[in-house]
């Protein structure tokens, strides 16, 4: 997180994780008034792309616009410091552009200042060395300046600020040529630069040791807060004349456990250092300058339960701005409050500045004759809709199925009369069973099934799936012994009274991965991967095994369905009321065979539905064909969503793009509806009330290739 003020209001900026995408996150900013009033609640989408790491965000105001920096991990040629340039009105006018292939910048350090029409970046680069980027007001590069040249030596964690006539950076440099590690000792460099952004001194200069410096300016000098030691040592502020002339240490008071990242702002009358305190409390102290460096006593703010690290301060020359980083129930939001700049007494309340709608994950649906169900996981767990033929949701927010977070991918069928939600318990090791009204959205049963009572505590449960049979649906899933020890199980479920069986073994242990099922209007067909290694040429090919299965939980002998396959993902299956189609996972791509009413393979190769770029399917029959809904794989920078037909005997049709852009996390799930399929995916949208989450939405399609987006 990161803020800056055009001397009336702010601009916060902060990486965004509620994409849900793991290690990857977006970069958003909000505009705040100086009376504390949050202009862009959803905030403003500066870099969205998929595929890309956001890190060590500055912003600076400059020639009456924001300038925000960042560094950008990514595939090439998208790699290396950034630069991007809105108007005081939130617009992009400049977006996300490379201003340094080889820099990197600290995260820990206010490492941008501007001074005029230049706006100075630091950065070390490859060797550690140290030199800075020169923009212009419009963020273009006018120059790049290299300020250490010596060897064998790391520099790190470099810092800008700017006084009324000169910049000057200040860095960390070790004793060896190794990062720094905690207790290490190092010392403190510096160089002067013209208001042009070029370097005064034609060497670095000492001030003195430090570890992790952070420098802000009254507009005339500087001063200096660091650590004597990397994480651990004791917190000092020093003063820096404008030829670098330095004052004695003063040692910050109350610090017992302050974080390794500080921010300093200047107030017009003294300096103000804010740092996390202890684990969820801020701190902060006044750092006077006249007739001497000396610190006030501090203030520390309320204890507030998920405060975190991180804290930022910025002053609009009346009040300075606070923000930070608060976790609750496994979300982070980004805070911040209004303070007098010389008293620290709050103006107004806490500012919540990051809103959205929650993030949704795997959703799954069924189609109910009337309607649909929609189900998905969320971070509280997992949540069901139903939702009208015109797409409208019914039930607002949604019901509730379960609060445990351990859980699996979940299913659902409608079974005629109600729809049958299911999903596995991980740390719970059991797989629980929610049945819901189809009028009403209403709960009206609910069962749980254990492990097998033999297994050990190391269990672990597969994902589910079900199918709904003329008196019963067939629930199956896969129990883990060991690391390549697995056995397939199912339990009936009466379609009249609910009831739930105890679970039957569909295989023996080593017969079964996470299973597929589907019903062909006499038997259910199940079936499972079995995966292996050949150490021979170092593969791993999995069998196809599947067996079918009677309403009364009757297994025929088990059958090899797809033999020597280098898949390694669940089987699909579905039916058109006699055969079964079986879809798979090679190495040439997604591979469909029909399975014949006595579930035996068909005979002849399988036909190939899609290039291997495939992840994240779902098949079903539609009354007249087969439909095929895929993601892309991480490979394809759009995620993008596809659906294709495929007759009973596994001809292909031309593929049909649903969707440009599905979530990175997105499952797809099918379901039949007159005249075409129902698809339901995820995707990041900055629709309002989305803001840049992962949300379910459903599109239709229609035999004649029409799409029809709903949600």
């Amino acid at each position: 997180m990161t803020a800056a003020s055009n001397g009336t209001d702010f601009l916060v900026v902060w990486r965004d994780g509620r994409g849900g995408r793991s290690g990857i996150e977006a970069l958003l900013a909000t505009r705040v008034t100086a009376l504390g009033e949050v202009l862009d609640p959803l905030g403003i989408p500066i870099d969205v792309e998929e595929d890309r790491v956001v890190h060590s965000v500055r912003v600076v105001w400059a020639n009456q616009s924001w300038i925000v920096i960042w560094r950008m991990y990514s595939s090439e040629p998208m790699s290396g410091v950034m630069a991007a340039r809105l108007s005081p009105d939130g617009e992009i006018l400049t977006p996300g552009h490379i201003v340094s292939k080889q820099g990197w910048v600290a995260e820990t350090t206010p490492y941008a200042a501007v001074l005029g029409s230049r706006i100075v970046i630091g950065y070390s680069a490859e060797g550690g060395k140290v030199g800075v980027v020169v923009l212009d007001g419009d963020s273009n590069v006018v120059a790049d300046h290299r300020l250490t040249h010596d060897t064998g030596r790391n520099h790190q964690f470099v810092s800008v600020a700017a006084s009324a006539t000169q910049f000057v950076v200040v860095w960390q440099t070790n004793v060896s040529s190794f990062f720094t590690n905690d207790g290490t000792t190092a010392s403190l460099d510096a160089v002067r630069l013209t208001a042009d952004g070029a370097p005064i001194d034609a060497e670095p200069r000492s001030i003195g040791s430090g570890t992790v410096p952070v420098i802000g300016s009254d507009g005339g000098d500087f001063v200096v807060v660091s650590r004597t030691t990397y994480k651990t040592g004791t917190v000092v502020a020093q003063t820096v004349s404008r030829d670098l002339d330095v004052s004695a240490p003063v040692i910050l008071p109350q610090q017992p456990s302050l974080n390794l990242r500080l921010s300093v702002a200047w107030t017009g009358a003294s300096y103000v250092v804010v740092a996390q305190h202890d684990t969820d409390r801020i701190y902060a102290v006044f750092l006077e300058t006249a007739g001497g460096l000396r610190a006030s006593q501090p203030l520390i703010l309320p204890k507030t339960a998920g405060r975190t690290p991180v804290p930022f301060v910025v002053n609009n020359q009346s009040d300075i701005l606070i923000i930070w980083l608060e976790w609750t129930d496994q979300t982070a939001a980004v805070r911040a409050q209004l303070f007098d700049d010389r008293t620290l007494a709050p103006r107004g309340d806490e500012l919540l500045l990051t809103r959205s709608a929650v993030e949704h994950r795997d959703p799954v649906i069924a189609f109910g004759g009337r309607g649909y169900l929609a189900v998905w996981r969320e971070g509280s767990g997992i949540w069901a809709t139903r939702v009208a033929l015109d797409g409208v949701s019914l039930d607002g927010r949604g019901v509730q199925l379960s609060s445990d977070t351990w859980i699996s991918l979940p299913c659902v069928v409608f079974d005629g009369e109600h729809y049958i939600a299911a999903w596995s318990e991980v740390l719970n090791k059991r797989v629980a069973v929610s049945f819901i009204d189809p009028q009403t959205g209403a709960i009206v049963g609910r069962a749980h099934i254990p492990t097998s009572p033999e297994l050990p505590s190391i269990a672990v449960l597969s994902d589910v799936a079900l199918a709904a049979g003329s008196d019963a649906t067939l629930l199956v899933w896969s129990e883990q012994h060991q690391t390549a020890s697995y056995r397939t199980l199912g339990a009936r479920i009466d379609r009249k009274t609910l009831v739930v069986s105890s679970p039957i073994a569909l295989s023996a242990w080593d017969k079964g991965g996470t299973p597929a099922v589907a019903w062909n209007g006499a038997y259910f067909l199940v079936a499972w991967a079995l995966y292996g290694w050949n150490p021979a040429d170092n593969t791993y090919p999995t069998r196809i095994d599947g067996a079918r299965v009677s309403q009364n939980l009757v297994v025929q002998q088990p059958s090899v369905l797809a033999d020597r396959s280098t898949g390694y993902d669940t089987p699909l299956l579905a039916s058109n009321g006699r055969d079964w189609m079986l879809v798979w996972y090679t190495q040439s791509g997604m591979s469909a065979r029909r399975i014949d009413s006595n579930g035996l393979p068909a005979a002849g190769s399988p036909a190939v539905v899609v290039a291997p770029t495939w992840l994240r399917g779902a098949i079903t029959w539609t009354g007249s064909r087969y439909a095929f809904a895929w993601r892309d794989a991480p490979g394809a920078q759009k995620h993008q969503i596809w659906t294709t037909w495929l007759s009973v005997d596994a001809t292909v049709s031309t593929p049909i793009l649903v969707s440009e852009s599905g979530s990175l996390q997105s499952t797809v799930a099918v379901t039949p509806v007159t005249g075409g399929v129902a698809i339901v995916y995820t995707r990041r949208t900055w629709e309002a009330p989305y803001a840049g989450v992962d949300h379910t939405f459903m599109a239709e399609v229609t035999y004649s290739h029409r799409t029809r987006a709903v949600r």
